[in-house]
């Protein structure tokens, strides 16, 4: 293969070599893969045989960038660059910052440290003396040439069981193919998943999500376990331990008719491949790309209920999913993250008293439940918790507002009160959902347009109506104490706002004159 390095990172490599000019230094792993497959490089991991700090002080020194340590045992040490510290490499992802990690040989030799790597195509080096060759002891060059996974020794994966999933990533990344040895070692690995900590495995889990086929990326987390790796955590299901012992000797027939007859329910007659989940994501990475794209004309979403929204709405929606919560986290991820756990929820089914989806009530969970073991699991923070509770109850209650004889302005304002602006990606969800099941829906479906119309339309009139009065308003004009009955006011004028039939300061004391007498058969204005 051809090896393309661009000239601005030779330059920049060369900077670095110069740091610690009496030490031999390694480009090692991602970036040379990059390279040797002609793509744009990203993030750069160096190695040394000693001193690997002391190199990462040094760039930091002189790119005037900031720096940390990641792994006291290891000697590894991270320099992040960014404005004016940055070089001149193109193609940074994101463009205003470069992570550059340094770590020190994992063994004594340069070669013993490649072996002790995840994969052979992430087994590579360059010498940073020497930019024309590449060391390749295990022949990764021939595995991308083949696309075909293969570990880079036999103790890969029980060395550190997170690389499970970033199999699943590579494999989707590089179109590689797999043996079924590969597929038991990477099963058998993931029942070690517990050693990992939650931050490694959510961190890990997100980079699979950027790469276009959630709907193979599902496919592969279930293949290799992970999936259930996580429900189990979530819904706290206890496996018999007899399959587990039969798991780790690689027999797994007895653990995976477990996890379907629990996870895998019949929600339609198309075959697993082809079932609720996986088509849940593809038409929700469509729907997504509608609106990353702000595509004129959408097949998902109908705002024909609203003559004065269009498809241009889409930007609106896109700016709210582009929304960082925490951690740099979007709530476009969470929300992918949300379908794939919340598909095996009995919420997501749309079961009925007479079609019971779950005999199993242990993962009957509730919202606030649900969201908190999600969050706990993948060690999340406060507001991603909220986010997960509020789709979640979102999703619910649309669920529940479908049977309404009319969901009028008064519905849609308790809606929003309740779930806020999340209550956009519950119908989302719900959107997709119908679309998954090939439901016609219509009544699902006007009503989930209608919740987003509502959103970027009503704002003022259902959503948030403009306050006419305020607490201080009424403690002055009735002589009211701060308290509940104080709030059940002010809410009972919001409510008839939304209706119409409050529209001034005026009719708003009438209205609160009128519920007072109510309670407390004498009242007096001032």
């Amino acid at each position: 293969m051809n090896r393309r390095m661009d000239e601005a990172l030779v330059d920049f490599l060369r900077e670095v070599r110069q740091t610690l000019p009496d030490e031999k230094i390694y480009l090692v792993g991602g970036a040379v893969r990059d390279m040797v497959l002609g793509r744009a490089v990203k993030d750069l991991d160096f190695v040394v045989a000693h001193r690997s700090v002391e190199l990462a002080k040094a760039v930091k020194r002189r790119f005037k960038g900031v720096w940390y340590t990641l792994d006291d045992e290891h000697q590894t040490a991270r320099v992040i660059l960014r404005g004016a510290g940055l070089p001149a490499v193109p193609h940074n992802h994101p463009p205003d910052e470069m992570i550059l990690d340094f770590t020190s040989f994992i063994g004594t030799t340069l070669e013993e440290d490649l072996h002790q790597r995840d994969f052979t195509i992430n087994a590579m080096a360059i010498d940073l003396d020497d930019l024309t060759g590449i060391i390749d002891p295990l022949d990764g060059q021939g595995d991308l040439v083949n696309k075909r996974l293969r570990l880079s020794n036999p103790n890969s994966l029980e060395s550190d069981p997170l690389r499970v999933i970033r199999a699943v990533r590579v494999i989707r990344g590089f179109e590689l193919t797999y043996s079924s040895e590969i597929i038991t070692q990477l099963r058998v690995a993931t029942l070690n998943l517990g050693r990992i900590s939650g931050e490694r495995v959510r961190d890990e889990l997100l980079k699979c999500f950027y790469l276009p086929g959630l709907a193979d990326t599902y496919r592969l987390l279930k293949e290799f376990g992970i999936l259930f790796h996580l429900l189990n955590r979530i819904y706290q299901v206890d496996v018999p331990a007899e399959f587990l012992n039969a798991a780790k000797q690689g027999d797994f027939s007895d653990l995976y008719k477990f996890y379907k007859d629990i996870y895998l329910p019949d929600w339609s007659s198309r075959s697993e491949d082809e079932c609720l989940n996986v088509a849940l994501l593809d038409i929700l990475e469509d729907m997504l790309s509608e609106i990353d794209t702000e595509k004129e004309i959408s097949q998902y979403f109908d705002f024909e209920c609203r003559s004065d929204l269009t498809a241009s709405h889409l930007a609106d929606i896109k700016q709210i999913l582009r929304e960082s919560l925490q951690g740099g986290r979007t709530r476009k991820q969470l929300l992918i993250l949300f379908a794939m756990i919340f598909s095996h929820h009995p919420f997501y089914s749309l079961k009925t008293e007479e079609n019971e989806i779950f005999d199993h009530a242990e993962i009957d969970l509730e919202c606030p439940e649900f969201a908190e073991r999600l969050t706990n699991v993948l060690m999340l923070g406060q507001k991603e918790m909220k986010f997960f509770e509020l789709v979640c109850t979102g999703y619910r209650n649309l669920l529940s507002l479908k049977w309404e004889e009319e969901v009028g302005p008064l519905e849609l304002y308790r809606y929003f009160r309740e779930v806020g602006s999340f209550g956009v990606e519950s119908a989302i969800l719900l959107i997709a959902t119908l679309h998954a099941l090939q439901v016609p829906g219509n009544e699902f479906r006007r009503l989930a347009n209608e919740v987003i119309a509502t959103w970027f339309r009503d704002q003022h009139t259902i959503v948030n109506p403009t306050r006419l009065v305020d607490g201080d308003d009424l403690i002055g004009a009735f002589s009211l104490k701060p308290g509940p009955d104080l709030g059940y006011y002010l809410e009972a004028i919001r409510e008839a706002q939304v209706t119409g039939f409050v529209k001034t300061r005026e009719q708003a004391l009438d209205l609160v004159s009128s519920l007072y007498e109510g309670r407390n058969d004498v009242i007096s204005i001032e």
